[in-house]
Order: structure tokens, then C-alpha cells, then sequence
């Protein structure tokens, strides 16, 4: 340090810059370091400093059911009538699935002889419709025609009085019609119901990394609600696509904006104890997600911003 007695100090101890005792002030001897601020993703209203651009989307609502959101609304879904947090912004996506209600039967929903298909108008988890299957087809079980590939063995249902998403990362070996039997007896070949592709060698899915899902809960001693499939290109799965026609329905993907001016680094913490940090660059942040999950699996709940 530099001392002019009774007159300046440069690079004065603990704060840098120049100050010359009741006239003029340099640097930021005397800046105050902004404070954390925690912007809570718990909250209906979101924090001036958030901007999210999308779709509308299918989101858990607090009566339980899925509803749809408004274009650029970034909605606060719940478990159990809990607040959980805002689900990270998803990537664009496409429902390769026709009909995926599974409530028609059709060359996309098939099914064997001895089985009887209800329709539940308002039994789907968005208040739509879904098919209802007899309780004696309790197992399930993901096939490839071509080559006669079983990607998921049969599985018995847990089913519960809560909708389940059961969900599957498949990699299929050669062009076919996937066979997604929500379905099937477990003991024997029959009662068995399928969702497919069809005839349509165009709507077959080319050989890949696909990520299957469809919802399931428990019914009366007769029938249970089974179907909203999806089939989507990748691993992880996104928020439910409904395609009411055989046309493949897309959402656009997502993005999140954080003004982060006045801060050095960012922490995005989710339920779960799982959080991500980051070093900003720049005033304006785009929230990125370095590890994704399946859809439904995990919330943000607050971001903090520090080093200011």
C-alpha cells in the first residue's frame, strides 16, 4: 500500500481504488457485495428476474389431474396436493404412438378375441378418455415384430389407487412395429390388448434408442384404466404428447431466461437434495439441465444466485 499522510491511499487495505478523504471517490473501495438471492420456484407467481418461453403442456395439477398450460407459462405442479416445484424446461419431442388414448380399437389398438375394451369417457389422467382392460390381463410386457424381439418380458402390474407412468428406454434392431402390450395375461397367451404402428410401413419405427411409457392405475374388480402411451426418440422421457388421431403430434421445446446481472454463479436445486452449479458468463443465463431425468421424477425448487 501507498500512504500520503493526511491526504490519499491507494490500494488502501481491504477494499481496492483510490480515495482522497472528503472529496473524490475511485474504483469500489466502498462497494457493498450484493447479498444471495434465492428465487423460489415453490411459489404460484415466478420471480421477475425468470423468463420462460413454450408450449402448452400437460402438468400435475393440484387436484391431481394433468391440465394443460397456457402458451409461455411455466405452471407449479404438486404431489399429493404438495407443491413440488416447476419441472426443468424439456426439449422438443414428437409422440410416435397413433391414438395413443388406447380407447379405439383400431390397426393401432388390437386386441384378442376374448377381450372385452371399455371406454372410460373422463377416466384418462387429464379428465380425457381411456381405455379400460379386464383385471384378468394383469401384465404387460414391449415386443418387436421383426425378428420376434421381446425388449420388457412379461411383468405383473403393482397396481395402486395413484396413476403410475411405467416407463422404458427400448432400442430396437431393425424397422418394425413395436408392439406395447399394456395388457395381457400373465399365466396364459389371451386376454391380451396391444398398442402398435400399423400397416403402414411409413409409420414404423427405423431401428434406434426409443423411450416408451404408458399410465396405468387400479379400477373396480372388473376393469382398470390403461393407456396415454407415448413413444419418443431418446432415453428419457417427457411430459405426456396426446395424439388423438394416427398423425404424430411434436412440442416445441422450452427455455428458461435468468437475469443473473450482478452475480458470478448460479445454483439450481431440486426435490430430491439434487442440485447443479454454475459459473456465469453473462447478465442473461439460459437454464441448462445436465443431467435429465424421466418426466415426473424431479422438480426445481429454488435457484440461488451468489457472488455478487
Amino acid at each position: 500500500m501507498l500512504k500520503f499522510p493526511g491526504t490519499i491511499e491507494i490500494n488502501s487495505n481491504p477494499h481496492d481504488g483510490v480515495w482522497i478523504p472528503g472529496a473524490i471517490e475511485f474504483g469500489d473501495s466502498f462497494a457493498t457485495p450484493m447479498p444471495p438471492l434465492t428465487l423460489n420456484l415453490l411459489s404460484e407467481s415466478l420471480h421477475p428476474r425468470i423468463t420462460y418461453t413454450g408450449p402448452t403442456h400437460l402438468y400435475w395439477s393440484k387436484s391431481g389431474t394433468l391440465a394443460l398450460s397456457a402458451v409461455n407459462e411455466w405452471p407449479l405442479e404438486y404431489q399429493n396436493g404438495k407443491a413440488i416445484g416447476r419441472h426443468a424446461p424439456e426439449p422438443a419431442a414428437t409422440n410416435l404412438q397413433p391414438y395413443s388414448r388406447a380407447a379405439t380399437l383400431s390397426d393401432y389398438l388390437v386386441k384378442s378375441d376374448d377381450l372385452d375394451l371399455l371406454d372410460d369417457t373422463t377416466g384418462a389422467p387429464d379428465g380425457g378418455v381411456i381405455g379400460r382392460i379386464p383385471v384378468a390381463c394383469d401384465a404387460y410386457l414391449i415386443s418387436q415384430d421383426v425378428d420376434n424381439v421381446t425388449h420388457v418380458p412379461k411383468t405383473r402390474y403393482a397396481l395402486t389407487g395413484s396413476w403410475q407412468r411405467l416407463v422404458y428406454p427400448v432400442t430396437t434392431t431393425k424397422r418394425s412395429r413395436i408392439r406395447i402390450r399394456h395388457g395381457q395375461s400373465y399365466d396364459t397367451a389371451t386376454p391380451a390388448i396391444w398398442m402398435t404402428q400399423g400397416s403402414d410401413y411409413a409409420q414404423w419405427l427405423v431401428a434406434g434408442d426409443y423411450v416408451m411409457s404408458w399410465f396405468v392405475k387400479a379400477g373396480d374388480d372388473v376393469t382398470f384404466p390403461a393407456g396415454f402411451a407415448q413413444i419418443e426418440s431418446g432415453s428419457v422421457s417427457t411430459s405426456p404428447i396426446v395424439n388423438d388421431t394416427a398423425a404424430e403430434t411434436t412440442r416445441s421445446a422450452a427455455t428458461v431466461l435468468i437475469n443473473t446481472k450482478g452475480y458470478k454463479n448460479m445454483a439450481v436445486i431440486y426435490s430430491g437434495s439434487y442440485g447443479e452449479v454454475f459459473q456465469l458468463s453473462s447478465s442473461i443465463t439460459q437454464l441448462q439441465v445436465v443431467v435429465p431425468v424421466d418426466w415426473g421424477t424431479r422438480y426445481i425448487q429454488r435457484i440461488v444466485l451468489s457472488g455478487g
